[in-house]
C-alpha cells in the first residue's frame, strides 16, 4: 500500500484534517451548542480548538517518536501482538461507523433538502460513487480533490458578507453572560466537531516531509477552529440564540432567508456547493477504514476489499430507523471519538515505559 499513489506531502495533510474535520458536523453544531452555552458559544468553539491543538501536538509527537510506523503498528509494538491487534479492530470498526453513519445523514439531507421522492438506497449508491473513485487512485487523489474545499469555505464566507444587513452584534452581547459552567458544558460537544485529527494516525507513514507534519496539522486544526466561530457566531447573530436552538441545519437556513434577484431557490444551490464538503468528510472515514484494513489483513486484491467495503457502508447506513436515532448513535460515535484521541494521549505516556521500536524506521 505505500506507493507514490499514497505519498502526500505536509501541505496535503493540512486539507487532509481540514475536510475530515469540515463538512457535517458544521451543519448542527452552532444549535446544539447555542442551546447550552446561549450566544457565548462561539467561546466553547475556541476553547474546544485550543483542547484540540494540545491534544494533536500530542499525538504527532507520538507519531515521530516511531518514525514511520502508523497506529496499527505502535499499537502492536506497546501492547503485544494480540492486544495490539483487538486494539486494531477497534479502530477499523470506528472508522467503517463513522463512514456509515456520516453517510447516512449525507443522504437524508440531501432527501430533505432537494431530492424528496429519491429513493435512500438509490442516492446512497450514487453519493459513494465518488468515495469509490478517489479511495481507488489513493490518497494523493483524495488530498488534491479536498484542495477543492477551500474555495467552498472562501464562498461561504463571501455569503457572510452578501446577508450581513440581517446579521445583529446585539445578539451576541454581553460577552461571557452564559457564565463559566454552561461554557464549560458546551467543549465536548464542540470537541465533536474536531473529531478527524485522529485519522493522522492511519496515514502518517505516507507523509514524506514529517518534519513539517505538526506545523500543517495545527495550522489545519486552527483553520478548522476559525471556521467554526465564524459559522457559529454569525448564526447566532443572524437568528437570535432563541430561534437558532430549533434549527436543525442553521447554515442552510441562512441561505433559504436570502433572496436572490436571478436566483428563486439559492438555498437549493447553498446545499449543491456544499454537497463536496460532506462528501469530503465522509470519504476521509471512508479511506481509513479501507486502507487500515487492507493494511492490517495485507489484502492483495484491492477491487474486491473496495466493493465490500461500499457495499457494506450502503447496507448498513439503512440500519437507523430515521434521524432521531442516527443522532443517537452518532452521539454515541462522537464520544468514542473522544476517547480515541485519549487513547492515543495515553500511547504517547506509555512510549516511555515501553519504549520497543520508538526511534527505528
Amino acid at each position: 500500500m505505500l506507493d507514490n499513489k499514497h505519498k502526500i506531502k505536509s501541505s496535503q495533510l493540512f486539507v487532509f484534517i481540514i475536510a475530515a474535520q469540515i463538512g457535517i458536523g458544521i451543519l448542527t453544531l452552532p444549535s446544539i451548542i447555542v442551546e447550552i452555552a446561549g450566544h457565548d458559544a462561539w467561546i466553547s468553539v475556541i476553547l474546544a480548538g485550543i483542547i484540540t491543538s494540545l491534544a494533536l501536538v500530542i499525538i504527532m509527537l507520538l507519531l515521530n517518536r516511531y518514525k514511520d510506523k502508523s497506529i496499527l503498528e505502535i499499537n502492536k509494538l506497546l501492547y503485544g501482538r494480540y492486544l495490539g491487534s483487538i486494539i486494531n479492530l477497534f479502530i477499523i470498526t470506528y472508522t467503517f461507523i463513522a463512514a456509515t453513519l456520516g453517510t447516512r445523514i449525507f443522504t437524508d439531507v440531501i432527501k430533505v433538502s432537494a431530492l424528496k421522492l429519491t429513493s435512500p438506497v438509490v442516492l446512497t449508491f450514487f453519493i459513494l460513487i465518488p468515495a469509490i473513485y478517489l479511495a481507488w487512485y489513493g490518497l494523493k487523489a483524495i488530498c488534491r480533490f479536498a484542495n477543492t474545499l477551500l474555495v467552498i469555505f472562501s464562498l461561504v464566507v463571501i455569503f457572510f458578507l452578501i446577508t450581513h444587513n440581517d446579521f445583529r452584534l446585539t445578539f451576541l452581547m454581553p460577552v461571557a453572560d452564559a457564565g463559566i459552567g454552561p461554557i464549560t458544558m458546551a467543549i465536548i460537544p464542540s470537541f465533536f466537531g474536531f473529531l478527524g485529527i485522529e485519522l493522522v494516525t492511519i496515514i502518517y507513514p505516507n507523509i514524506t516531509d514529517k518534519e513539517n507534519a505538526m506545523k500543517y496539522a495545527l495550522a489545519a486544526n486552527l483553520f478548522s477552529m476559525t471556521f467554526f466561530v465564524i459559522v457559529t457566531g454569525y448564526s447566532t447573530g443572524f437568528f437570535g440564540e432563541e430561534m437558532l436552538k430549533y434549527m436543525e441545519f442553521p447554515l442552510f437556513n441562512i441561505a433559504r432567508s436570502y433572496k436572490a434577484p436571478v436566483f428563486e431557490r439559492i438555498d437549493l444551490f447553498f446545499v449543491a456547493l456544499w454537497l463536496p464538503a460532506m462528501g469530503s468528510s465522509i470519504l476521509k472515514f471512508f479511506f481509513s477504514s479501507y486502507y487500515s484494513i487492507n493494511i492490517l489483513f495485507n489484502i492483495q486484491k484491492r477491487g474486491v476489499l473496495l466493493s465490500m467495503v461500499y457495499i457494506s457502508v450502503v447496507v448498513l447506513s439503512r440500519v437507523p430507523k430515521d434521524v432521531v436515532q442516527t443522532n443517537q448513535f452518532l452521539e454515541v460515535l462522537n464520544f468514542i471519538g473522544i476517547g480515541f484521541i485519549s487513547f492515543l494521549c495515553i500511547c504517547y505516556l506509555l512510549s516511555f515505559v515501553n519504549k520497543r521500536g520508538v526511534g527505528i524506521k
